[in-house]
C-alpha cells in the first residue's frame, strides 16, 4: 500500500480502496498498459490476475469515458525523493458534454516518509485552500453517465474481492488558468 495525497487542482488511478485519514489514502494500485477489454489477452501479472478474479468469464465493456493528461515532478529535501507530484487535466465524457477537472496528487517515494507526506498537506490546504475530494474520477464518470452502482440490478461476482472505496482526491474542478 501507498501513502497519497491529492491536492487541489488535480488525483490517482486504477486502485484497490484503502483507509482514508482525511487527505491521506493508502491502497494498493495496480498499472498496466493492456492491449483492450479482452482479458485473456492481457499482460500476465498481479492486473491481469486481478481482473480474472472479479470478472470471471464475463467480458468487460466501456462504462465511461475519462482522459487524463498527467504532468510529473519529483519533490525533493535536499538530495531525498520525497514524493512525486502529479498534475492531471481530467475530461470526463457525459450526455451534457465533456466535463474538465483538475487534480494535484503528491505520493512518497520510496524515500517520502509520513511527516513529508503531512507537511504536504499542510502545505496544500492551508496555503492554496484545497480540499479533498470526496469521489473517485470512477465515480464522478459514472455520476455524470447516470450509471449508479447502488443500483445496478445484479452486483457483478468478485469471487471474495473488494471492488474498493472511495480515494481521497483534493480537487477543484475549475477551467484551466488563462
Amino acid at each position: 500500500a501507498r501513502g497519497a495525497v491529492r491536492g487541489g487542482l488535480w488525483g490517482p488511478c486504477k486502485s484497490q480502496g484503502g483507509p482514508t485519514e482525511g487527505a491521506v489514502t493508502a491502497r494498493d494500485e495496480y498499472q498496466t498498459e493492456v492491449p483492450g477489454l479482452r482479458v485473456s489477452a492481457w499482460p500476465s501479472g498481479d492486473t491481469r490476475h486481478l481482473a480474472e478474479e472479479i470478472a470471471g468469464d464475463a467480458p468487460l465493456t466501456d462504462l465511461v469515458t475519462l482522459d487524463q493528461t498527467r504532468h510529473v515532478s519529483i519533490l525533493r529535501d535536499g538530495d531525498r525523493e520525497v514524493a512525486e507530484l502529479s498534475l492531471d487535466e481530467v475530461v470526463i465524457t457525459g450526455p451534457i458534454g465533456p466535463q474538465r477537472a483538475y487534480e494535484l496528487e503528491a505520493e512518497l517515494r520510496p524515500d517520502g516518509t509520513a511527516a513529508d507526506l503531512a507537511a504536504l498537506v499542510k502545505v496544500f490546504s492551508e496555503e492554496y485552500d484545497l480540499a479533498p475530494q470526496p469521489h473517485s474520477k470512477f465515480e464522478r464518470a459514472l455520476a455524470l453517465t447516470g450509471i449508479r452502482p447502488d443500483a445496478a440490478p445484479a452486483a457483478p461476482a468478485t469471487n471474495g474481492h473488494s471492488t474498493g472505496t472511495p480515494t481521497q482526491t483534493l480537487s477543484a474542478d475549475a477551467e484551466p488558468p488563462k
